[in-house]
């Protein structure tokens, strides 16, 4: 059964962290999404969080990721 994910990507542009967002099928080979995408475990399970739960502090999430870079 198909459905419709969100998928947010993270990208660093002018010293400032933008969260984009695209629509895209779910389907067998869209699973290994994440995969080919290179995104980390833990960036996944912060952009799951992100996706349930609109309302958390995600701009401290990228400061701090930020300082890490």
């Amino acid at each position: 059964m198909k459905r419709d994910l969100q998928i947010f990507y993270l990208h660093k542009q002018g010293g400032y962290t933008e969260l984009l967002m695209e629509q895209i099928k779910n389907s067998q080979e869209d699973q290994r999404f994440t995969t080919d995408m290179q995104v980390s475990s833990y960036t996944s399970i912060i952009l799951k969080l992100h996706m349930l739960y609109i309302n958390v502090p995600f701009l401290i999430w990228c400061n701090i990721s930020k300082n890490h870079m």
